[in-house]
């Protein structure tokens, strides 16, 4: 008996589902022909669909002409001149730091709030802060401040020490709230934080939005306390919720901003910790390294795919991911009326399940999609919400919104 290993579920001797061998636009197909609309983007990576011609050019020229550099000998230019058009398009940010993906980002982002503050003088601190519903991957680190895994990681300790976590309010939309939270937790634990990890949007948590005055006031309070604010957009970045990256609807200077996911489109394995300038300096003026190396960061042709998706992204207007996603909110949010509460942030919508359905239950759900032939994501945090969420991609149409919105509601309304 062959044993087949998928990541996030089970070990299971068997596979009971077909397996995919073509994909087109936002659809994909398995080995029996059945054509499934990718609502997910991918696992949220692939805005711009599975077939865009001019990232996959790119991807074919950088093979003919250079498929891999060793960074610790050589930079090449197709990596030089990715990062400098990303800072430029991305604005006051100093240098790029390739990696190849988003968990080792944050693991990337912990490291140096955890050597700035040494470089400062400061050894002492080393808790690092993020949100009790937060999630920003599984390698060891990123698992540590992912609040959503507290419990799951029980089976995986010892993490990481000196996590502190913030509560959400009872009431997601007090700012009030919010902000007493933010204020409670730096009192307590500001002079020891290096840093605190910060989704503008909780993904996993069910597309909670943080109220843009709750980001202004975190950014002031690590302002004031001297740690670094760190912003995780490898779910958000790169145009999902309808500006090119969410901590830009609050006007916020990150000190480092951990990117992957759509990066390139999710054509191949990439990620980037990007340095602001403030951040920058300290290890500019001590000639500082940070001990943080992986032989596939930046691969050549990952970061040649990354340039074909920032050409794209010069015609992100065109794309209207904020009026789609309101239109495909408002369709899910008249359908259910009160059956449901329904959430959305440009193209990424979710909507909560009763506290009577568990997680095996909302699993059953999104099995029931698929076999209906949508992909759609689901969320399980006990004791905050659970529900299916939606990332399609920005090349949806309206048409198409109409047709799986009518889908989704058909299910839905019969469930809950």
């Amino acid at each position: 008996m062959s044993v087949v290993i998928r990541g996030g579920f089970p070990f299971v001797g068997e596979r009971h589902q077909s397996a995919l061998v073509r994909a087109e636009g936002m659809y994909v197909f398995d080995q029996d022909g059945k054509r499934y609309a990718d609502l997910c983007s991918g696992l949220w990576n692939m805005p711009l669909g599975y077939s865009n011609e001019r990232i996959k050019s790119h991807v074919k020229k950088q093979l003919e002409k250079l498929p891999f550099s060793n960074l610790l000998a050589f930079f090449s230019d197709i990596q030089e001149q990715y990062a400098q058009r990303l800072i430029d398009w991305m604005g006051d940010f100093a240098y790029v730091l390739y990696t190849c993906s988003g968990s080792e980002a944050i693991e990337a982002a912990i490291k140096t709030c955890r050597k700035y503050q040494a470089l400062k003088n400061r050894p002492e601190r080393k808790k690092i802060a993020a949100f009790s519903l937060s999630y920003h991957g599984t390698s060891y680190g990123a698992m540590s401040v992912s609040g959503i895994d507290q419990i799951l990681a029980r089976d995986y300790a010892p993490l990481l020490s000196d996590i502190s976590w913030l509560p959400l309010p009872a009431d997601w939309n007090s700012e009030k709230e919010w902000t007493e939270n933010i204020d409670c937790l730096f009192q307590k634990n500001g002079e020891q934080l290096a840093g605190f990890l910060v989704e503008p949007v909780l993904a996993s948590g069910g597309v909670i939005p943080v109220p843009v005055p709750v980001l202004e006031h975190l950014q002031n309070r690590c302002q004031e306390y001297g740690t670094l604010l760190v912003v995780d957009e490898v779910a958000t970045g790169f145009g999902r919720t309808g500006v090119p990256f969410a901590y830009q609807r609050a006007g916020l200077s990150p000190d480092l901003v951990c990117l992957s996911k759509a990066i390139n489109n999710g054509y191949l394995p990439l990620g980037a910790l990007l340095y602001g300038r403030t951040c920058a300096e300290i290890f500019t003026q001590k000639q500082a390294c940070l001990e943080h190396f992986s032989t596939q960061g930046g691969n050549a042709v990952a970061v040649a795919a990354a340039m074909g998706l920032l050409e794209c992204m010069q015609e992100y207007a065109c794309f209207q991911v904020q009026e789609k996603g309101a239109f495909f909110l408002r369709l899910l949010q008249e359908g259910l009326q009160s059956k449901a509460n329904v959430r959305g942030c440009g193209l990424m919508l979710a909507v909560d399940f009763p506290e009577k359905f568990d997680g095996m239950e909302v699993l059953h759900t999104m099995e029931l999609f698929k076999k209906r032939g949508l992909i759609v994501y689901m969320y399980n945090n006990e004791p905050y919400n659970r529900g299916i969420s939606l990332f399609p991609p920005f090349l949806i149409t309206q048409k198409e919104i109409e047709t799986y919105s009518q889908q989704i509601l058909t299910v839905l309304c019969r469930l809950l």
